[in-house]
């Protein structure tokens, strides 16, 4: 797979809009030295009217059930979307390119959201290959499965989401990484929050048949329910970010 490999530099801006504050705290041990991960961005989806990735990639997504894009956005500029889970609405990205990665590295803002699915991988095997996915449960925990449902359930974030269940933007990111330490198929998955890293866990690794990617939804009828959610710059990469390039993400509200 060709991992876009283009970095804009947007600047060093300190914004104090709608939750983009910056953050002293950091992952310490998981610092890089500048944040040239994020060079490593598979796909890119701002929601400027549209669903299309604005990467190099071109993985386009598609609309579903007309949603709204709004300019409510977390620095103020642009436009974000809104999914109406009652309505049915989510994105439909066609593409599969999380399968074969044993790191990888998910970041978004959400405003204004509910329990349900935040993205899922979908197969035609649903029950035991859809994974990567994230789940926010009626427990108000982020779920986040990378293998067999019966295997990931064991290590699960147990961060409280309902301190940031409100209409102030936040940022998330998800970061996993192999941990050969432990086995060929162990992974360490961590959360991070506005910047700070909140929760970690153990994981286990298996390779994903996923044909495409869904941002809400109901997991193709799966679920009874779907998310409502606010989103914006919603991104993918191809590799575990570091500590600091969350950081810089938060603090320049990408």
């Amino acid at each position: 797979m060709m991992l876009m490999r283009k970095f804009i530099y947007l600047g060093t801006v300190i914004l104090l809009v709608n939750g983009c504050l910056p953050l002293p705290s950091i992952d310490k041990e998981n610092v890089s030295k500048d944040p040239e991960n994020l060079d490593y961005l598979i796909a890119y989806y701002p929601f400027e009217g549209t669903a299309d990735d604005h990467g190099e990639n071109g993985y386009d997504g598609l609309a579903v059930g007309d949603p709204t894009y709004i300019d409510d956005t977390p620095d103020g500029s642009g436009s974000a979307i809104r999914l109406n889970g009652f309505k049915g609405q989510y994105i439909n990205i066609p593409y599969s390119f999380l399968n074969d990665l044993k790191e990888y590295s998910v970041s978004f803002w959400i405003k204004d959201f509910s329990i349900g699915m935040v993205f899922s991988s979908i197969s035609s095997d649903y029950v035991r290959s859809d994974y990567p996915r994230l789940l926010i449960t009626d427990g108000q925990k982020f779920r986040f499965y990378t293998g067999y449902d019966n295997y990931d359930s064991t290590a699960p974030f147990v961060y409280d989401c309902t301190s940031i269940m409100s209409s102030v933007w936040h940022h998330i990111v998800l970061v996993v990484c192999s941990d050969a330490s432990s086995g060929n198929r162990s992974l360490v998955k961590k959360l991070y929050v506005d910047g700070n890293l909140v929760d970690s866990a153990a994981a286990d690794w298996w390779e994903g048949a996923s044909t495409k990617i869904n941002i809400g939804g109901n997991r193709n009828g799966s679920y009874s329910v779907s998310l409502t959610a606010k989103f914006d710059n919603f991104r993918f990469y191809g590799c575990g970010l570091k500590g600091n390039d969350v950081l810089y993400l938060f603090n320049n509200c990408l």
